[in-house]
């Protein structure tokens, strides 16, 4: 299957200088990601429910989520996340997602298995 994006990072904004730093890092080594500064004009005027879970369901080869306390407590991530472990679902729990966690948070992640590995 041809993906738009290799990778797509999901965050919260509280978040968004180390996601920033991840995207650069990733889009500096040459793979194609989606980070939402990178496509601002694209996003522009567009129904960002629908833009997103097109992005996390089915235009990305993986999704990077970047989660802190602040990520589990947003509205666009939670978004973002549904998205993402619904894709997972329908694929029998092909490896998709890839979480990395900051700051030591070790709590729950709603709708994340637990049993995924994580950096």
């Amino acid at each position: 299957m041809e993906y738009a994006f290799e990778v797509a990072l999901s965050f919260a904004g509280e978040d968004r200088l180390f996601a920033e730093a991840v995207a650069r890092g990733l889009r500096d080594a040459g793979v194609k990601v989606f980070y939402d500064n990178f496509y601002a004009e694209e996003l522009w005027g567009e129904d960002l429910a629908v833009k997103l879970r097109e992005v996390y369901h089915g235009s990305s080869q993986f999704c990077i989520m970047i989660i802190s306390q602040h990520y589990v407590n947003k509205m666009w991530p939670s978004h973002e996340r549904q998205q993402a472990i619904e894709r997972m679902i329908m694929e029998k729990g092909k490896t998709y997602v890839l979480p990395v966690r900051l700051d030591g948070f070790n709590g729950e992640v709603p709708g994340l298995s637990g049993t995924i590995s994580y950096l």
